[in-house]
């Protein structure tokens, strides 16, 4: 099996994978703040409460975007790597809280495992996309598929006339 690091380059495989992580925090965070605005909009429009979701939506992605924009112009990805090494190896040195001794741990647990994620993360991109794509084919044979019209029993059902 090849290694995802041999298709894509590193530099890509750093931003995806972190714009994946972010992503995770991002949303969740669009989704508390969109819980907590909805519940006074109970009994508002259908279509207000359409809106507001769909711009919940839309900040998500434009997160995404920009947390990707960020990532892949902040500099070759040995330099961010080296900057870990460095802040993890003078850990012992400045006695670091567990709160950062922790995020290092993340840091250093997730560039280690970044080429994986990109990989889960693709390989779900193209399991939905082909999802998509097979279910808009089958609406198409759906809408070609000749059949006989329903009977006039069933055609009074639906009209309410029982």
């Amino acid at each position: 099996m090849q290694n995802i690091a041999n298709l894509i380059s590193e530099e890509l495989i750093y931003a995806f994978g972190w714009t994946v992580i972010h992503s995770l925090w991002q949303g969740a965070m669009v989704a508390l703040i969109l819980g907590v605005i909805m519940i006074p909009l109970n009994k508002k429009s259908a279509q207000l409460r359409y809106v507001i979701s769909f711009s919940a939506l839309m900040s998500i992605l434009t997160m995404a975007v920009i947390t990707f924009a960020t990532l892949i112009s902040s500099g070759p990805v040995e330099e961010q790597i080296l900057m870990v090494g460095t802040f993890e190896s003078g850990m012992t040195e400045v006695g670091l809280s567990k709160w950062e001794a922790l995020g290092s741990w993340f840091s250093q647990y997730f560039n280690e495992h970044l080429p994986i994620i990109v990989t889960i993360w693709l390989l779900g991109l193209l399991f939905f996309t082909l999802k998509l794509f097979g279910g808009l084919a089958y609406i198409s044979y759906l809408r070609k598929r000749h059949v006989a019209p329903v009977t006039a029993h069933w055609q009074a059902k639906n009209a309410g006339d029982f």
